[in-house]
């Protein structure tokens, strides 16, 4: 596997297709309205230099897994720069291979080599699994909940 930093902008069809494929396997949140990604947003992000692309390729460059950061202030914490985990997506069919970790650890580098101080990640409730982030020392800080208003 070859994990580097890439242009969003230049990858977007690819994201496309890994995003799409990662949510839908998603039924526990059918309820939840069908993914709908704002490239234009992303590509605003991107062009103030507060997006960060880390993508995991197999052998063949296709990409097998991803993780999107947006950088920047955290409101409560004015004076460290915090990096907030959008998504870290890999392939189904390339689970269980450790890409999500060595793309947790690679991001890590590349965001400290940007002067970030804190990552912050989420962590999909649908998957039966132990989020790795505690492994790789990472603290729960909060928990988010998600309600229609209708």
């Amino acid at each position: 596997m070859q994990y580097r930093s890439q242009s969003l902008s230049n990858h977007k069809a690819e994201v496309d297709v890994l995003m799409h494929r990662f949510y839908s396997v998603d039924d526990k949140h059918a309820d939840l309205p069908d993914l709908d990604l704002d490239w234009d947003h992303y590509h605003a992000l991107e062009a103030q230099d507060i997006l960060l692309l880390v993508t995991a390729r197999d052998p063949e460059d296709k990409l097998v897994g991803m993780n999107l950061y947006i950088i920047g202030a955290h409101p409560h914490y004015k004076n460290d720069k915090w990096a907030f985990c959008d998504t870290l997506a890999v392939d189904p069919d390339y689970r269980g291979q450790g890409i999500g970790k060595t793309l947790v650890k690679s991001s890590m580098l590349l965001l400290k080599e940007r002067g970030v101080r804190y990552t912050a990640h989420g962590y999909r409730a649908l998957y039966n699994t132990e989020p790795l982030f505690t492994r790789l020392g990472f603290m729960v800080m909060d928990h988010t909940y998600v309600k229609e208003l209708v």
